[in-house]
């Protein structure tokens, strides 16, 4: 599963639409997951629903004939390791340690973790909420929603 996510997380990267859907919206770009009341898991920590935003969806150009809808995909198709240092020279360089492969994960304490990825920049949203248990930096924005997606591949 989580290689199949780690590939994923290489060719594939959706563009929202930035739109905001709170529970009484009738937006149909929402598609927001109401929690049933007798939910514990979600309901003991007050979440009513999960918020769902459609994908921003490709307009090609008017023809007068319906399509199917196609989303816009922010990577290339390829599978082309972009996950791990990105697709760009500056967050790549940002990534990279001594001799070129990726820098290893500092823990806040200074004890080093050789198998982590870099821990992610303080002042970038993170979701994690144990300061001892930092999120990580990686070529791909996605990094954090999945633990074992946070191995280094040294």
């Amino acid at each position: 599963m989580i290689w199949g996510q780690f590939l994923d997380h290489d060719i594939t990267l959706a563009l929202g639409t930035g739109i905001n859907c709170e529970l009484e919206t009738t937006d149909p770009e929402c598609v927001n997951i109401e929690i049933p009341e007798d939910d514990e898991a979600f309901r003991k920590r007050g979440v009513t629903f999960i918020e769902v935003e459609r994908d921003a969806p490709f307009k090609p150009p008017h023809n007068c004939s319906l399509r199917p809808r196609e989303h816009i995909n922010r990577l290339t198709a390829f599978i082309d390791g972009s996950q791990i240092y990105g697709s760009g020279d500056e967050l790549a360089e940002n990534l990279k340690g001594n001799g070129g492969t990726l820098r290893d994960m500092q823990h806040p304490h200074g004890c080093p973790f050789k198998n982590l990825l870099p821990r992610q920049d303080p002042d970038e949203f993170c979701v994690s909420k144990d300061p001892n248990r930092p999120c990580f930096m990686s070529g791909d924005e996605r990094t954090n929603e999945n633990q074992g997606m946070n191995m280094s591949p040294k």
